[in-house]
């Protein structure tokens, strides 16, 4: 686990720019799946950023942000859930998710993947 000082903050937003605006051009994913969600699970969330600009491009969405680190901003749309947790623990979500983004996490955060995405759903992961 990192811990998350404002350095390691400062950090993992100058990651999310370069991936997501540098590198995919300003993009926040590329399946296509991304567009028609309507309940989305940001694995390792950090900061938030990703969750929050996912929330405000399609906000008839639900996402939920989960990391171990409560960095999470103070304000939020409403459409948007920050959870802290172990992805690598077992999950316990009640409830499917249809479109899972995860970024530069340990493969056994994936573990438990199959059981909370349907067979129709899709994922991103960089």
């Amino acid at each position: 686990m990192v811990i998350m000082t404002a350095q390691e903050q400062e950090r993992l937003e100058l990651q999310h720019y370069m991936l997501y605006d540098v590198t995919m051009e300003g993009e926040l994913f590329l399946s296509p799946g991304g567009k028609h969600a309507k309940r989305v699970l940001d694995m390792g969330a950090g900061t938030g950023t990703w969750a929050i600009g996912y929330a405000h491009a399609y906000p008839e969405a639900e996402v939920i942000g989960v990391d171990l680190s409560p960095i999470f901003p103070e304000w939020i749309p409403r459409n948007v859930q920050f959870v802290v947790d172990d992805l690598e623990d077992e999950w316990n979500w009640t409830k499917r998710f249809d479109f899972i983004v995860a970024r530069f996490l340990s493969p056994t955060a994936f573990r438990d993947l199959g059981d909370d995405h349907p067979s129709n759903g899709s994922s991103d992961c960089s």
